[in-house]
């Protein structure tokens, strides 16, 4: 086999496997199991704290995504 294609080959490889890893050990990062984050799963209840401007606001490097339980897990 050429040279170049067991390079490209060796890196996809170590693409997918990195990605399966990732993929396999992740863990959805867990929203607080107290009385004010048990109350509503809308994500417009999350936003009334977490939203821009507001008292607890998302930091700068949380992804821009309002829909707060695809990425979130309730804590129990």
């Amino acid at each position: 086999m050429n040279r170049r294609v067991v390079l490209v080959l060796t890196l996809m490889l170590a693409l997918v496997g990195g990605l399966v890893f990732f993929t396999v050990t992740h863990q959805r990062p867990k929203v607080p199991a107290d009385a004010d984050h048990l109350k509503s799963d809308d994500p417009q209840a999350c936003l009334s704290c977490h939203g821009r401007g507001k008292p607890h606001a998302r930091t700068k490097n949380h992804p821009l995504n309002d829909h707060c339980w695809e990425c979130h897990e309730r804590a129990r």
